[in-house]
């Protein structure tokens, strides 16, 4: 009696379509922060359930990932300020001989304007692995994106965080 009170059912609302595949990427979109973005067909959307501005994406392997976050300019007061401490946490709690961070730069991507630094590992996973993390703003907000690739399956990792990062629309 208990298996037949059971249901399947699911709020539209709390799902995404992740099903298109285009050139080997799937459109994520995100109504809560005004966001849509194209992410590579092997990641999957890992999320903490309280969290409405906060989206992460886990490659299959699990060595590479896409974070996204939407931040109050109350909170983070400009693209640029919000880039130059990021950049300046993340060289702090890496280590030198083995991470190259660099400063933060300017750059007009497709689909917006925005400061970005980079992160080189030397010699992550028999390659270097590479990180690019990309601030900018929208509104009263800043947004942040972080591409990581630190898998030595990612042969043409630069191009594809390029090519995720410009596909952003908001």
């Amino acid at each position: 009696r208990l298996c037949e009170t059971f249901k399947l059912s699911f709020s539209k609302g709390d799902t995404y379509d992740l099903s298109t595949v285009v050139d080997g990427m799937r459109t994520f979109k995100s109504d809560t922060i005004a966001l849509e973005i194209n992410i590579p067909a092997d990641f999957y959307i890992y999320n903490e359930e309280n969290c409405i501005d906060t989206y992460s994406f886990d490659k299959n392997t699990g060595n590479s990932m896409i974070s996204i976050s939407v931040i109050s300019k109350s909170d983070a007061k400009s693209a640029e300020a919000a880039a130059s401490a990021d950049r300046e946490f993340t060289a702090d709690m890496l280590n030198p001989e083995l991470v190259k961070v660099s400063e933060p730069l300017w750059r007009q991507f497709s689909g917006f304007a925005g400061y970005y630094y980079t992160q080189t590992v030397k010699g992550s996973l028999n390659s270097d692995g590479n990180v690019k993390s990309v601030f900018f703003e929208n509104g009263d907000y800043v947004y942040s994106i972080s591409v990581a690739f630190i898998s030595k399956d990612d042969r043409d990792d630069k191009e594809l965080i390029d090519k995720i990062i410009n596909s952003v629309k908001v």
